[in-house]
């Protein structure tokens, strides 16, 4: 699922989010949206990971999805420049996920402070 009206070529400004959960990917659009980023939204790492888009400048990331976990989409785009924020209702092991690659580590429900400033570090 991609949300429509994004420049798939052009993803400078975008955040993508690869959620599973419609209520927690609904809100974090919403959320970001008003905070004037534009965003990409996915409900699996398969739809992510088939999506035919350049290499995003951000990504929030759940890593308890169906299918295809998280961590497949961290090590699928690790070493491309994207700033991945993962997003999860379970513990993760933050050191591990930031050796992979991450660049945060945030647990749900989501500080969103926290998230607003990470998001201003990765687009100042």
């Amino acid at each position: 699922m991609v949300h429509a009206g994004v420049d798939r070529t052009n993803l400078e400004n975008a955040v993508v989010i690869v959620e599973d959960d419609d209520g927690v990917r609904a809100s974090l659009d919403i959320l970001l949206r008003a905070s004037g980023f534009e965003t990409m939204l996915f409900e699996d790492a398969e739809s992510f990971l088939a999506a035919d888009i350049l290499t995003p400048r951000c990504m929030l990331l759940d890593m308890n999805l169906p299918g295809q976990s998280g961590r497949h989409v961290l090590d699928a785009v690790r070493g491309k420049g994207v700033a991945v924020i993962v997003i999860s209702a379970r513990k993760q092991p933050t050191k591990e996920l930031i050796d992979a690659g991450a660049t945060a580590v945030l647990e749900k429900p989501v500080d969103i402070p926290r998230l607003m400033d990470l998001l201003k570090q990765i687009f100042a």
